[in-house]
């Protein structure tokens, strides 16, 4: 009998764990983000963030989450592929009660061309670095495009600061504030972008 105790009070310890996995990610990342490893918690080794160099490309598969530290986020330099599904969505949040900052797609020179997805994405607990400068996903170069549907959007702060090239649709956005709108546009867009509802 008390072997069995024994046995059940290691399993009581053994399996939550199991269960609960969690991978801590910093630094330059790339491959790809599974459920099974999630949480992704951007803090490896002091990080508030983590980066996708411009040959790279991370994918976000559905049912992930990102939590980031206070002002972290993602600095992609590559291709950032996040395509959750009605069922499962992807979630990028704070790790605390702090605020994180964004997700800043492109570098700041021409030639970049590439494009990131998001799909079916929930981003909550954001608050832009500098408010009316930018949004939780801001493109930093003239040619680099975004395509953003089915998102939420629940945050301070702007929520998008398109590029040149971009396609919002079936998006929500709430929790903002007028410190920059919803949506920023600094740069002419193409003829070919669009917000639709």
């Amino acid at each position: 009998m008390i072997f069995r105790l024994i046995i059940a009070c290691l399993l009581l310890q053994i399996v939550p764990n199991l269960l609960l996995s969690q991978t801590h990610v910093g630094g330059w990342v790339s491959g790809t983000w599974t459920e099974e490893g999630s949480p992704y918690i951007c803090d490896l080794d002091g990080a508030s963030g983590v980066g996708i160099a411009n040959d790279d490309t991370l994918i976000i598969e559905p049912g992930v989450t990102v939590l980031f530290p206070n002002m972290g986020g993602i600095a992609c330099y590559g291709i950032l592929i996040s395509l959750g599904t009605i069922e499962d969505s992807i979630h990028f949040d704070r790790l605390e009660d702090r605020s994180w900052s964004a997700i800043a797609l492109g570098d700041t020179s021409r030639g970049n061309g590439k494009e990131s997805f998001f799909n079916f994405c929930t981003f909550r607990g954001y608050r832009p670095l500098f408010q009316g400068m930018g949004g939780v996903i801001k493109i930093r170069s003239i040619d680099y495009s975004v395509v953003i549907e089915n998102c939420t959007f629940d945050g301070v702060g702007a929520a998008i600061a398109p590029g040149r090239n971009f396609r919002i649709s079936k998006s929500r956005f709430r929790g903002y504030t007028d410190l920059g709108g919803l949506i920023n546009i600094f740069m002419i867009p193409n003829p070919q972008s669009k917000i639709e509802y």
